[in-house]
This record gives structure tokens, C-alpha cells and sequence, in this order.
């Protein structure tokens, strides 16, 4: 079963704000979360984390990127109550970074996460 969380609108809404604001979702070295008000084209809560061979450098900024984090939270309270918090939990600390970067696997990925009290600023 395939869960419609976005539709093609919050994707827009990413692109426009990246016009508007530049790449303000950079929030680590090597970390971007993509991602745009929940008022257009979010249905439901949604996450997905996407590690890449190759760093990507968006225009404007000079930092390299190869975790892109897509974050979809249907209210303001979800989004900043229980994802972010979450994401935090986990990017801040720098060897889990590095783990995710060297990762060669999503199972490696996973147990990175896992291995994080995600509860830490609940």
C-alpha cells in the first residue's frame, strides 16, 4: 500500500522557498532538510532520509551535502513538537553523522537511528 503523504504541490512550495530564502534547510555539515510550510500539499506525517554517493552543493552555499532529510508533517504542532525534536536528537551529534555518511546499507542506517533516544527533547 502506497500512503499519499505530499502531492506535487509541497514539492513546488520546497523549490519557491529555496528560490525566495536560499538553502536555509541546511542544518549540519553534510545535512539538508528540505521542506516548506504544511499549509499546501501535506497530508499526513511523512519522513525520509536519502544519503548520497556524491556530495551536492546548492547555489549560494559552499557546504557539501549528502544526507537529505524530507521531512512532511500535516500540523505545526508535529513539526515542531515531535519531528524536529526528533531529527535534532539524532544530527546533532556528529559521530551519528558520520555513521549514516559511511553507511553501506539502510539496515546500518536504521540501527544508527535506532541506537538514538528519540525521546531525548520530547
Amino acid at each position: 500500500m502506497i500512503k499519499k503523504v505530499i502531492d506535487e504541490n509541497y514539492y513546488l512550495s520546497i523549490l519557491e522557498s529555496l528560490k525566495n530564502y536560499g538553502p536555509y534547510f541546511i542544518i549540519a555539515d553534510h545535512v539538508a532538510m528540505p521542506h516548506a510550510q504544511n499549509e499546501v500539499g501535506v497530508f499526513d506525517n511523512g519522513f525520509s532520509l536519502i544519503t548520497l554517493e556524491k556530495e551536492i552543493y546548492f547555489e549560494g552555499d559552499n557546504r557539501p551535502i549528502d544526507i537529505l532529510i524530507g521531512l512532511a508533517s500535516a500540523s505545526s504542532d508535529i513539526h515542531v513538537g515531535v519531528a524536529l525534536p526528533q531529527i535534532v536528537s539524532i544530527f546533532e551529534n556528529e559521530e551519528n553523522i558520520e555513521k549514516i555518511r559511511k553507511a553501506k546499507s539502510k539496515e546500518e542506517v536504521i540501527n544508527v537511528i535506532k541506537s538514538v533516544d528519540l525521546k531525548k527533547y520530547l
